[in-house]
């Protein structure tokens, strides 16, 4: 198969973009002693939206006794905190810090600043012509994506592309 150049590129410029912008904000070492439980944590946080911990627990399969345990764990090192419920001073939400969201609106942030910069360097006629590129591969990986979901049990489309 015939390599296109630069493309290679690209994907680069992308990694790099977001890991520049990722580490400026948590230091590298520290975001690698993220585990994928720990980011699995931090998803599932996000996405109930400041849960109670019975909330967590319940969504995540886990006791609660697990789950204090790594929401200690991910409040000491600052990507959430523990608030009393207003309803019921017995139970503890938990929501995100700003480190905590940012790890989910870094994806954004680079999408926002690859595209700017990729007007930046095309004229307004090549910009049409890129749009209209992009358009069609990503109906062409759409329609295979669509049918990997439908053929692999495995893989579900809402969990997306890597948080990180």
């Amino acid at each position: 198969m015939e390599k296109i150049k630069n493309t290679c590129k690209i994907w680069e410029y992308i990694y790099t973009i977001s890991r520049d912008r990722l580490y400026q904000k948590i230091p590298k070492e520290e975001f690698l002693r993220l585990s994928t439980s720990d980011k699995e944590y931090l998803e599932a946080i996000k996405n109930l939206n400041n849960p109670k911990i019975s909330e967590l627990a319940r969504d995540m399969g886990y006791t609660k006794t697990a789950v204090t345990t790594m929401v200690q764990k991910l409040e000491k090192n600052g990507y959430l905190k523990k608030i009393k419920s207003k309803e019921d001073k017995r139970e503890i939400n938990v929501e995100l810090t700003d480190k905590g969201r940012y790890i989910f609106e870094l994806k954004e942030e680079v999408y926002e600043y690859t595209i700017k910069r990729i007007k930046e360097v095309l004229t307004p006629q090549e910009l049409g012509a890129f749009k209209a590129i992009l358009e069609k591969i990503a109906k062409e990986f759409d329609q295979e994506l669509g049918k990997i979901y439908e053929k692999n049990e495995n893989i579900d489309k809402s969990d997306g592309p890597p948080i990180i």
